[in-house]
């Protein structure tokens, strides 16, 4: 089939400016497309049919929202098929208008040709001799504006999420057309308006496959641009930032409201095998405005669906507390199909909203092979799709083969249990299905169960939210929580006064302290209670004794307690972290579950579960092999081979660690920032993966929050930012971070501690000085090491790049998003920084391993 005949040039660029007007008046000619492969006669039984044709649908006046199909003729090589859709927010009046421009129009534009589409701002118009029209010409794509956005990661994040938004509501819409727009804010003055529409005859799946289809399409074309559209035979997507609809017009309609929406969303349903599925998932009784777009379960009898990236999969299980779901491909269940599934597909996943889950392998099955392979080494089977032999492989796809799909499957099938030469044993890996790991935003859902509402999600705004009994509960709530705290408080001021007056000396007898922590210790149990289904596996006691061998192997000591290494009862290694005593209300333990507990990243440590029986409290970590970083930094004169490390491995770490930052403070659905980054901080697992642990000190705020306030210091002596010693050097915000980043990898390439309290705080001997005065000189900053030329090239990167991040105002220092960049890039294109103006905190300051202050 011939090509559009569109040429994306700088013409067209400049044309589509202006193009899809917000007024109904003359629709805009877009493109059109003629097969030239398929001509008629003048005076032809064909054109007799298609002026009928077009006759009928341009004398359209209101039939089903904007869209008409007929056929006229009797003879198949003779009939004349053709179909009108216009933009579900145009009146009537303005559809006809545009498809009887259309129909003038097509004619000129391609006089003889069967098979024509053209498509204006507002409408299509397409007829072919064919009986499909959705065959009728291939997707086509661009970008409507040559101009660049800036930021653009966090635009395409928010375009995305918009989008798959809007495919919901489009395929989920009460009324008769399957089309949706939205407006969201991308800064204070830049608004991004987004449309979706399919035709209204497809089904919800069908409209859902080809709209996934068209957003899928858009990083082709449309990446960090201002504006982009995907036009395909059955639907059509488009985004700009200026209003190029008709907003009200096509406005969705309001939720329901807030009380219906909680007893709907209060709703758990039963799923073939699975029951009391509850937020994020949706469907059955459950509305879409109860949970995540993406995480719609489909039930049918005893089995239970949910569709990712146009791939269908059965859902073989729910763990609700590690919010992993395990999943295995339907079209490879198939009775009559199995591994010979005609659904050619890889098997993805969304990025924004699932992770793969651990101890997974690829397997990736060949189809159409030629014989030559017959007789190699690779596994072999036969499927009669399209008379091939097909070969299964689960380490690549030869080029001699025509497709190449790629499953995951349990590593416990790997290549030695010979499951390539044997198909009942690669069909069961199949069968067995994989995990995933759910991603959501459990710091609004938290609150809101807090405050004894319900977890839904606001299709609007593309975020999560909170439903209530009745309309006004929270605010009343709060109200009422704020009075009551004010008479309590008033209370026991008084109350303390008098005991205090009467009976000085007996205040610590009578109990006030420990009533005190009781108090504080029932808060922070309520508190972690409350996350429900969002919180990880809550231990007994007992249990933490049982998988420590009552706690027989200490693998650290710090101020908040000890570590000893477990062992789970599949014989998994863990870390556990036994908590000697809660400050105050117990924020430090509270904030390291509330903050671990919604990530999932490789450079981030996972928590398995946590412990909380009264005075007991304990956190169980993946166990790290290799321990934290400090023990492989050393001293130049130190004698110990543990603490040396080849130069490529420290800078894999040093990346690593730095992909783990970026991740907390941009690919969690809330901002994560740590406030304790270093070297003990820092751990590794077997093949020195680093892994961010500890985030007894972190904060979380919204990703729009630039700076956060902070009543005191949090953090390590030497590692600490400016600005959190002082706000006279800025805001206390994310860039905190990249500072002790910057401090931790100056000290591995260093080898020596950063910061030493018998150390004098003169800039001759200030760290970071004497490595800039080093690397201005050329010199060697490495003590007395040869290193290879590579070698040298890593170090550099890594000093400049811990230069940039230590800059004493914290707008000069670069993201973590361009922190991975300058690491990942070529070291000469890494500028030298400003030498940043000497920063050590005031002698008086009293070193310790951490100081937080709440």
């Amino acid at each position: 089939m011939a090509d559009f005949k569109i040429s994306i040039s700088w013409l067209l660029l400049l044309s589509l400016l202006n193009l899809f007007s917000r007024s109904e008046g003359a629709p805009t000619y877009a493109a059109h497309y003629c097969s030239n492969s398929s001509f008629f006669t003048p005076n032809s039984t064909y054109q007799a049919n298609l002026n009928l044709l077009l006759s009928d649908l341009s004398s359209y006046s209101t039939r089903l929202a904007g869209f008409h199909k007929t056929s006229v003729g009797q003879n198949p090589p003779d009939v004349a098929t053709g179909l009108l859709f216009c933009r579900g927010d145009l009146t009537p009046a303005a559809c006809k208008d545009c498809i009887s421009t259309a129909t003038k129009d097509i004619r000129n534009r391609c006089p003889f040709d069967k098979i024509i589409l053209i498509w204006y701002d507002v409408c299509t118009l397409r007829y072919t001799n064919e009986s499909d029209l959705n065959n009728l010409v291939p997707f086509e794509n661009f970008n409507t504006t040559a101009q660049d956005v800036i930021e653009p990661d966090r635009f395409n994040a928010l375009l995305a999420s918009t989008m798959n938004s809007l495919k919901q509501q489009a395929v989920n819409s009460q009324s008769d057309k399957k089309f949706a727009t939205a407006a969201v804010k991308f800064t204070s003055s830049v608004t991004l308006y987004c449309l979706v529409q399919c035709t209204p005859e497809l089904s919800v799946s069908s409209c859902l496959t080809v709209l996934e289809s068209a957003i899928g399409s858009l990083p082709m074309c449309c990446t960090a641009k201002q504006g982009g559209a995907v036009v395909l035979p059955s639907s059509n997507i488009r985004y700009e930032l200026y209003p190029f609809f008709n907003y009200t017009a096509s406005s969705t309609p309001l939720p329901p409201p807030p009380r219906d929406m909680y007893e709907s969303c209060s709703n758990v349903f039963s799923c073939g095998m699975l029951n009391n599925i509850g937020f994020p998932f949706w469907g059955d009784n459950r509305p879409n405005s109860c949970g995540y777009p993406g995480l719609e379960l489909n039930c049918q009898g005893s089995v239970a669906t949910i569709k990712i990236r146009n791939v269908t999969y059965q859902v073989l299980g729910v763990n609700v507390e590690a919010q992993i779901l395990k999943i295995t491909r339907e079209d490879f269940l198939s009775f009559w199909t199995g591994i010979c599934s005609p659904d050619l597909v890889n098997s993805t996943i969304d990025p924004t909203l699932m992770d793969f889950g651990i101890d997974l392998q690829n397997l990736t099955i060949v189809y159409g092979c030629g014989f030559s392979l017959m007789n190699t080494s690779l596994g072999q089977f036969n499927c009669q799709i399209n008379g091939f032999t097909h070969i299964k492989w689960g380490a690549y796809g030869p080029g001699e083969c025509k497709v190449s799909v790629v499953v995951p499957v349990q590593v416990q099938f790997g290549p030695r249990t010979g499951l390539e030469r044997d198909q009942s044993k690669l069909e069961r890996a199949i069968r067995e299905g994989f995990d995933v790991k759910w991603k959501v935003d459990t710091a609004a859902c938290l609150s809101c169960m807090v405050n004894k509402g319900v977890c839904g999600y606001d299709l609007k705004r593309n975020q999560s939210t909170c439903y209530f009994s009745s309309p006004g509960y929270s605010q009343w709530n709060r109200l009422f929580k704020g009075v009551v705290a004010g008479i309590v408080g008033t209370i026991a001021i008084v109350f303390v006064m008098i005991i205090c007056y009467l009976k000085r000396e007996q205040l610590s007898s009578m109990g006030v302290i420990s009533k005190k922590k009781t108090k504080d210790n029932q808060y922070a149990k309520a508190f972690i209670m409350n996350q429900g289904s969002l919180a990880p596996k809550q231990y007994r006691y007992s249990d933490i004794k049982k998988m420590t061998h009552s706690f027989k192997n200490k693998l650290g000591q710090g101020g908040y307690g000890s570590v000893y290494k477990g062992k789970l009862l599949d014989n998994h290694l863990v870390a556990v972290k036994v908590i000697n005593d809660l400050k105050g209300d117990g924020e430090d333990f509270i904030n390291e579950i509330a903050s671990i507990s919604r990530t999932s990243h490789v450079n981030v440590v996972t928590l398995l579960g946590y412990c909380y029986e009264r005075t007991k409290r304990a956190l169980v970590y993946e166990f790290m092999p290799n321990g934290s970083l400090d023990k492989f930094i050393c001293n130049p004169e130190s004698s110990s081979t543990n603490c040396k490390l080849e130069h490529k491995t420290l800078f894999e770490i040093a990346v690593g660690v730095a992909r783990g930052l970026e991740y907390l403070h941009r690919g969690c659905s809330t901002r994560i920032l740590h406030f304790d980054i270093k070297p003990q901080n820092i751990l590794l697992d077997d093949d020195f993966c680093p892994k961010i642990s500890d985030f007894g000190l972190a904060r979380l705020c919204q990703k729009k929050e630039s700076i956060v306030s902070m009543l005191g210091t949090r953090g390590t002596i030497g590692y600490i930012a400016p600005e959190v010693f002082s706000r006279n050097f800025g805001g206390v915000s994310h860039k905190s971070d990249v500072y002790s980043y910057g401090m931790l990898i100056l000290e591995m390439v260093g080898v020596k501690k950063n910061f030493d309290a018998e150390v004098s705080h003169t800039t001759e001997r200030y760290f970071p000085n004497w490595i800039y005065q080093n690397l201005n000189l050329g010199e060697n900053v490495e003590n007395n090491m040869v290193i290879i030329e590579e070698e040298e090239q890593m170090k550099r990167k890594m000093i400049l790049v811990g230069l940039w991040c230590i800059q004493t105002i914290p707008t000069n220092r670069p993201s973590m998003t361009k922190v991975v960049e300058m690491l990942e890039g070529n070291v000469h294109s890494i500028e030298i920084p400003p030498k940043p103006f000497l920063f050590s905190p005031a002698r008086s300051v009293q070193y310790s391993s951490t100081t937080s202050l709440p």
